[in-house]
Order: C-alpha cells, then structure tokens, then sequence
C-alpha cells in the first residue's frame, strides 16, 4: 500500500471524472462568432436601408434629383475616360485622372475653408440661437396662453403654474417679437415662409394685446384700464395679489373677451411652432435641410435687429480691401455707470467693435 501510494504521488492527481469536450467545440464556437458577426452586419445593413427609405419617404423630390445628378456625373467621368483612352492610351488616361483629381480636390478645400466654413459656423450659430430663443419664448408664451384660459374661465386659477408676472412676460416676448420683424422689413431682409407666418401670428396677437382692455372695479365703479397697463400695475404692486383675486377683480371687457379665443389659437400655432423648432428631426435629410436654411427663430437679421431695438445699436457696413463689406454693429456706452450698470450692452459692445478689425 505505501509503494502503491509513493506511485499515485509521482503521478500526479487523478483527472476528474466526467465527460470530456468533444473534439469539433472549437469549430462550433468559430462558426457561432460568425454567425454573430454576420446577424452584426445584417442588422446594420437594415438600419442603414431603413434611414435610406426614411430620407426617400420624407423627400421622394430631393432623392429623384440626388439620384439623377450622381448618375449624370459618372456616365460623363465613364465616356470622359473612355474617350482619353482612346486618344491617350490608358496609362495616359490614368495619369490625366490623377491630375484632375488633384485639381478637383483643392477646390473643393477652399470651397469648405473659404466661404464653406464660414457658411457652416453662421448655420452653426443659428442653430444654437435657434434652440435657445424657441426654449424661452415657449415657456413665456404657454404662461401667456394659460393665463388667458384662466381669465376666460376655462382652467382655474388654483394649479395653473401661471401668475402676474408670467403673463406680462409674456406679453413682452411678443410685442418685442413684432418689433423685431418691423425692423427686419425696415432693413430689407427677405422673410422665408416660415418666418412670413410666424410674424402675422405675432402681430395677430401684438394687436388683440394692444386693444384688450379689463374693467378694474372701484367699489361699485368700473374704469376700463388697458390689459398690459393692469398687468404692470399688477406687477409692481407693494403687496402680492393672487392670480384669482386680480382676475376677480378685473374682468375682460365683452370685445376683447369675443376675441380672446382667437388670440389663444395664435398663441397655441405659435408654441407648435416652436417646439418644432427645438425637436430633433427623425431622418438625416431633414436635419440636414433645417441646418442648411435659414433658422424660423434665432437668425443673424434677428439677433442684428434686436441689438437695434433692446441696446440702441448703430448699424454701418465697413468697407474691405477688394471691395467686400464687412456688417457690423456699434453700440456706445454713454458713461461708465451705465456701463457697469448694464453688463449685456458692455459685452456686446466689446464684441462688435472688434467686428471691423476681423
């Protein structure tokens, strides 16, 4: 028994007992990372033809003239080639293609650096302008909308996340809005169809805002006071008043409470629009079209308008060697305490008089 055991110990252990792997597991875990590899590129595949057939559906007309213009382009590269081969023979052709790729390339290097890239920045700009100003003019124009709801007695006051001071925002967001469309037209500037609707539904709402009036009741006695003037009043009171008090106590007047649910449809067109404007497009062809056009909401004319209209800018065109204008926009600070005093004028001031140097 002791020599038998001195055996086992030179040995080594006993192997474990059990089935033991068949030899082909190894080519059936080759073929299953195959497998895998190919249900990958399948997969993808699909998701690229189901973007492709998502791009054709949303513009069949883009995609018919895309299509056409590719093939234009390499039936003349096929019969441009065929004819250098015979007139050049083929290492000619060859060495002739390789020239006009060269060419080709650099031009279409300073296409995209100069005025490519300055096109893509300007697009760029606007399409971070674009997203910001539709975010903040949708949340003032939805406490705008709710808070006429709640004066024509369809929400109630109780709840509606709504109050004095966010209606009169409200009212601001839209009457600088038609301000800024006035001084777009005063400058020529040319209105997409998109920006052509949105500034008769903003000046649809500037008007019945300008004309609605409440009843401000004195005792027994009631002054019609007009809507933004109430608002105001409203606003800068010493002691806090309730939304549901100040409705009480000033109700519309009949005219403008005909009118009201007009006012809230424009209003309602107008947020649809912008959220639009902020939601992200489902295929590629579409947000490529939205970068490339001019922005609803956020454009330079409008953000050119608004220094003219908020800071009481100076707009002049320098003129360039070679004849190019460049567009700039001065805004002065009258003195050093109304500098410090006002951060946003200094700051955009700073920024436009480097314009000129650049």
């Amino acid at each position: 028994a002791h020599s038998a055991a001195r055996s086992r110990s030179r040995c080594g252990p006993p192997s474990c007992p059990g089935p033991q792997p068949p030899a082909g597991c190894s080519a059936g875990a080759s073929a299953g990372m195959l497998l895998e590899r190919a249900l990958a590129i399948f997969l993808t595949l699909k998701q690229a033809c189901r973007r492709l057939g998502s791009c054709i559906y949303g513009s069949p007309i883009a995609f018919v003239l895309t299509l056409a213009v590719v093939l234009l382009i390499v039936s003349v590269v096929l019969a441009f080639n065929i004819a250098m081969a015979t007139l050049l023979t083929v290492p000619g052709a060859i060495a002739l293609n390789i020239g006009l790729f060269w060419l080709t390339l650099r031009l279409v290097v300073r296409v995209l650096v100069f005025p490519g890239s300055i096109i893509c920045w300007k697009r760029n700009t606007e399409a971070a302008y674009r997203v910001e100003m539709a975010k903040q003019f949708t949340f003032h124009l939805e406490q705008l909308r709710v808070f006429l709801q709640v004066v024509l007695g369809r929400l109630p006051p109780a709840g509606s996340g709504v109050s004095i001071d966010g209606a009169l925002l409200g009212c601001m967001v839209v009457e600088g809005l038609a301000r800024n469309f006035k001084m777009q037209q005063q400058d020529q500037v040319r209105f997409t169809k998109e920006q052509a609707r949105v500034r008769h539904l903003v000046q649809g709402v500037e008007v019945w805002i300008g004309e609605a009036k409440v009843f401000e009741r004195h005792g027994k006695a009631e002054s019609p006071v007009p809507l933004v003037e109430w608002l105001q009043r409203m606003s800068h009171a010493y002691m806090p008043v309730q939304l549901a008090s100040a409705v009480a106590s000033a109700p519309l007047a009949s005219e403008s409470k005909d009118q009201a649910p007009a006012c809230i449809d424009r209003i309602e067109q107008l947020i649809a629009i912008l959220d639009d404007l902020q939601r992200q497009q489902d295929s590629c062809c579409a947000t490529v079209r939205r970068f490339l056009r001019v922005p609803t909401v956020g454009s330079l004319h409008q953000l050119r308008a608004e220094l003219l209209v908020r800071y009481g800018g100076q707009h002049h065109w320098v003129t360039a060697p070679g004849g190019r204008k460049i567009d700039t926009m001065f805004i002065s600070c009258k003195d050093a305490e109304a500098a410090s005093a006002t951060g946003h004028v200094s700051g955009a001031s700073a920024v436009m008089e480097q314009a000129p140097s650049e």
